[in-house]
């Protein structure tokens, strides 16, 4: 079970939120803090079904879709695919959480580094540094929109799919776990009070 402590910081209720701007600040950074926040989405998490694999399919789903060069797509992408699937789409919402303003950058780093491994490029290339340096520049997005796609997107998208679908498969487990165990204990414990 989770355990609060009494002397934890507590959020400003729903009702409080929506009479005045708070409600903006708290979608972005919680008021009942990070630690409180990250609880009350395990435990909603841990409730929102009995069945272990569609929620850790779910959240394998969203874990993987944060690796895609999909930006401001995932969310969308990981729900529709966690419907089709017949995956937890809640969790699928959770997981895809992982990829956010401050995280993206470091994960599309990551994946065009990894891609570079298998696609290599030539000095005159236009690569990562030049892409972020230019990112506001029309003109040069415009002319050199095939090489770009050639020497960032491919490495991402090859790089984002070697470390997502390890990290999906992680996920998928290591949630499958929670959930399981969770669930357990939740019916042992209505066994003891009828026993009683």
């Amino acid at each position: 079970m989770l355990n609060v402590p009494k002397s934890r910081k507590r959020g400003i209720h729903s009702t409080h939120r929506a009479a005045n701007s708070s409600g903006w600040h708290d979608t972005f950074w919680p008021s009942m803090g990070w630690q409180a926040f990250f609880l009350y989405i395990l435990l909603k998490l841990r409730r929102s079904a009995s069945d272990p694999h569609r929620v850790a399919l779910g959240m394998s789903i969203g874990m993987w879709a944060n690796f895609l060069p999909l930006p401001g797509l995932g969310s969308a992408l990981s729900i529709g695919l966690a419907w089709l699937l017949r995956g937890n789409m809640m969790s699928a919402f959770i997981g895809q959480l992982f990829g956010n303003a401050w995280t993206m950058p470091i994960i599309w780093w990551a994946c065009y580094k990894v891609g570079l491994l298998v696609f290599p490029l030539d000095a005159s290339a236009v690569g990562f540094k030049m892409l972020l340096a230019n990112i506001d520049n029309t003109e040069f997005l415009l002319e050199n929109w095939r090489q770009l796609a050639s020497s960032v997107m491919l490495p991402v998208a090859v790089g984002g799919q070697m470390i997502g679908i390890p990290m999906a498969i992680i996920s998928y487990w290591l949630t499958h776990w929670e959930v399981r165990r969770f669930w357990e204990k939740r019916r042992a414990a209505n066994a003891a009070k009828q026993r009683a």
